[in-house]
């Protein structure tokens, strides 16, 4: 289910020892006619990267019996590209995927291989790299992970890449799963060059549960561009709510979180929104605790991923 995708960022340790290598290798061709794409290695041996695009084929997990989560950490190179669109390519196992970004030295991990999520603990440190944004999720029933396209930005936008050192794969299997899971991410880029616009996530999200509702409010430190407006509440019970200034931007049933297509809201237009606006998150889940409350809204104008929790912007 696509609400899955949603998180709520905290703090770990600093590791004892990462290493990321930035070089990249570039085949010559092997006769004089030019090769329409010149392929190259980046920080990892499983990523081919092209002009047009970035794949990612992960190594097949090791499945454990009573276990259906596994994370796998990638390094990811530093190009002069734009994400401009993701796709995913997994086998029939795979139930969910949910790909993040975190910075190298907020997670005490072995990178470029799979773990059990659980040996975590509570606090890896994320940062959104992208959401779902300019598409019909209608058309997305059996396809998410099979060749869905998960974003469609307006002509020359384009999401930072890599938008952080290491991106967090959190795969989800289906139960009795013991082998042959395979998955591709395939990342469409553009060069730098040609971004015009850069669009980024900003995310107002709460740090703990909170015993029947949530509310925070965050004055935005910058004019921003909406493209649109996701979210995600856990209980999917009461009302979940985001407003700027004197305007609702998304006003939902929290119920619809819950269904095969979550709420979405695109704007034909960029919806500008002037700095020093303050934009209100708001959860009411009656008699029930929550345990997520977060809204994720895709703007121009934003080139990183910018988060409120609680009330207090961060900068990624």
């Amino acid at each position: 289910m696509l609400s899955f995708i949603l998180l709520t960022a905290c703090k770990v340790e600093k590791p004892e020892n990462t290493t990321v290598s930035a070089s990249v290798q570039t085949e010559a061709p092997k006769t004089q006619s030019p090769s329409p794409e010149v392929t190259t290695k980046g920080v990892a041996n499983n990523l081919n990267i092209t002009e047009q695009s970035v794949e990612i084929r992960l190594p097949n997990p090791k499945v454990e019996q009573g276990v259906s989560k596994y994370c796998y950490f990638q390094e990811m190179p530093t190009l002069e590209v734009g994400m401009t669109g993701l796709k995913f390519d997994a086998s029939e196992g795979v139930r969910f995927i949910r790909m993040q970004g975190i910075q190298a030295d907020t997670a005490n991990v072995k990178t470029n291989q799979w773990m059990n999520c659980s040996e975590l603990g509570e606090g890896v440190s994320t940062t959104p790299i992208y959401e779902v944004v300019g598409v019909d999720l209608s058309q997305s029933e059996g396809t998410l992970f099979k060749g869905f396209n998960w974003f469609s930005l307006p002509e020359s936008t384009a999401f930072a890449f890599p938008g952080a050192e290491l991106w967090m794969f959190e795969v989800d299997l289906n139960e009795g799963v013991s082998e042959n899971v395979s998955i591709t991410a395939t990342v469409s880029t553009t060069p730098k060059a040609s971004v015009k616009e850069w669009a980024g996530v900003f995310e107002i999200t709460m740090e703990k549960k909170a015993e029947g509702k949530y509310e925070a409010q965050c004055t935005l430190p910058q004019d921003l561009n909406l493209l649109s407006a996701f979210g995600h509440s856990e209980p999917s019970v009461g009302s979940w709510s985001v407003t700027c200034g004197e305007e609702e931007i998304l006003v939902v049933d929290a119920k619809q979180f819950a269904s095969d297509v979550p709420p979405l809201k695109s704007f034909e237009q960029p919806k500008g929104v002037p700095s020093g606006t303050i934009c209100s998150l708001s959860c009411d889940w009656g008699e029930d605790n929550g345990s997520i409350c977060v809204a994720s809204l895709v703007a121009t104008s934003l080139e990183g991923p910018m988060t409120c929790v609680d009330g207090t912007i961060e900068r990624n």
